[in-house]
């Protein structure tokens, strides 16, 4: 006959004397060690910015991502929307570093229902990055980020 032992709080002594009785392994009375988050889980944030011309065709949207504490990146999506015979979009990506003037990190210009993706710049402390698009109407410029 099998004796069945009821333990009603278990604790790290008596769980090992179950085990032992029963003619089971040890239980390690070692505390368990906590591993901690990789710090270089990454977390996205869409639409941080996004701009149109007048009349929506030409629209841009600006996107971020953390790496890890004060490891920031940035890309825009740039499409335009326009069919028939309208002329395409021009954009531009710019960053510039603390007091400093803007430069150029992409630009080009976009047929009739086509659309762009920068690659990913950074955007860490004292960077700050806009967009531009023009339809031929004039530009369009977003807040810095």
């Amino acid at each position: 006959m099998v004796q069945i032992t009821i333990i009603s709080k278990p604790t790290a002594s008596a769980v090992a004397a179950l085990a032992l009785s029963s003619g089971l392994a040890t239980a390690s009375t070692q505390p368990a060690h906590a591993t901690s988050a990789s710090p270089t889980a990454v977390k996205y944030y869409y639409g941080v910015r996004q701009i149109q011309t007048d009349d929506g065709r030409c629209t841009a949207q600006l996107d971020a991502k953390k790496t890890a504490p004060g490891h920031w990146f940035v890309r825009a999506s740039f499409y335009n929307m326009s069919g028939g015979g309208v002329a395409g979009c021009s954009y531009y990506l710019w960053r510039k570093k603390g007091n400093g003037a803007y430069w150029s990190l992409s630009h080009a210009s976009l047929r009739r229902n086509s659309s762009h993706q920068t690659a990913w710049y950074w955007d860490g402390p004292r960077y700050r990055v806009m967009m531009t698009i023009n339809d031929g109407d004039g530009d369009v410029d977003s807040k810095p980020y």
